[in-house]
């Protein structure tokens, strides 16, 4: 059984060379999750929607180069049991 999550974690964030920024979105398996970002931390603008897949982990790859960015998730929509 897959376990529920409070809030969905950023995590494992990698800079390629190419300036590809990586990380991996952890969050309760089956649910939507929007990712956000920001460059001032008060201003805030959907980027990207995902279903997380079963493992409770998924890849997200920003290839922009933006070189100031922050990133947030926030939960869309729970799984259906």
């Amino acid at each position: 059984m897959p376990t529920v999550m409070n809030s969905p974690l950023l995590v494992d964030p990698e800079r390629k060379p190419d300036d590809t920024f990586l990380f991996t979105l952890r969050g309760e398996s089956q649910a939507t999750y929007v990712i956000q970002v920001s460059q001032n931390l008060s201003s805030w603008m959907p980027w990207q929607t995902n279903v997380i897949p079963a493992s409770g982990d998924m890849r997200v790859m920003d290839s922009d180069k933006m070189q100031l960015r922050f990133y947030r998730a926030v939960l869309l929509s729970p799984a259906v049991p």
